[in-house]
């Protein structure tokens, strides 16, 4: 078994910064085309709802103020784990996630770049973040 080198760990490297740099492009693109976002009155349970077009189907905004995202869960390594959902349509959102709710499924690996359905809240609009309240494998539903 070869063991690594400094170069080696020098490319490791800036293979993990380049995939951040990329993510970070594909949120600020994503937040760019959030110029159809509306903000709801604090009265009610949703912090954020999206307006439809006819062109682009769009998250489900459930009656209890929770968002369901379908797409492909991906998780990037970058000092710490980062989870994202990337729909069919290219938006990406950053997932807040309790690793207890991907247990049934095998833990977060098992997950990654794999298709999921997640609902959750969404606690930031700059950047998107979405506190996931569950997850499930599209395959398993």
């Amino acid at each position: 078994m070869k063991r690594l080198q400094f170069d080696d760990l020098f490319a490791i490297a800036n293979l993990v910064i380049w995939a951040a740099m990329l993510c970070t492009c594909v949120t600020k693109s994503y937040d760019a085309d959030l110029s159809d976002t509306v903000r709801v009155p604090p009265e009610t349970d949703a912090s954020l709802v999206r307006t439809p077009t006819e062109d682009s189907p769009t998250p489900t905004q459930t009656p209890e103020g929770t968002l369901t995202v379908s797409g492909w869960f991906t998780i990037i390594w970058n000092a710490e784990t980062h989870n994202f959902i990337t729909s069919d349509e290219g938006h990406t959102v950053e997932v807040l996630l309790d690793e207890q709710l991907t247990k049934p499924h095998g833990g977060p690996l098992a997950l990654d770049r794999t298709r999921v359905t997640i609902v959750g809240v969404i606690i930031s609009d700059e950047p998107t973040i979405l506190q996931a309240q569950s997850i499930a494998r599209e395959a398993d539903e």
